[in-house]
């Protein structure tokens, strides 16, 4: 401090410059989630919209409804976790390779 009383409290200015820094960049860490969980819910819309149509056109109506909720069950996944969909996803494949399989070896057709 200066004879006059006016100075500069270092400790009081590195605490808030630390800090100001600190609340930045939990703002762009936020903002780049979001901005994941944006796009993974982008590209999971329009996988399932095109596996949903190619599932209803090789299996039928019924086997689109089932992908059309893992769509929506995988968007909820991601609004919950951003990592949640990969596990979502393999569940997924592991699910439709067996309705394949079991398409193919139906007795009826």
């Amino acid at each position: 401090m200066t004879e006059s009383g006016t100075g500069i409290k270092w400790a009081a200015l590195s605490t808030t410059i630390a800090s100001t820094v600190l609340v930045t960049l939990s703002g762009v860490w936020i903002t780049a989630i979001e901005s994941a969980i944006g796009f993974q819910i982008y590209l999971i819309n329009g996988l399932g919209s095109f596996v949903g149509a190619l599932v209803s056109e090789a299996l039928g109506q019924s086997a689109g409804l089932v992908v059309a909720s893992w769509r929506a069950a995988a968007v909820q996944a991601v609004e919950a976790g951003p990592l949640a969909p990969i596990l979502l996803a393999l569940e997924a494949v592991v699910i439709l390779t067996l309705a394949f399989a079991i398409w193919e070896r139906r007795p009826y057709a």
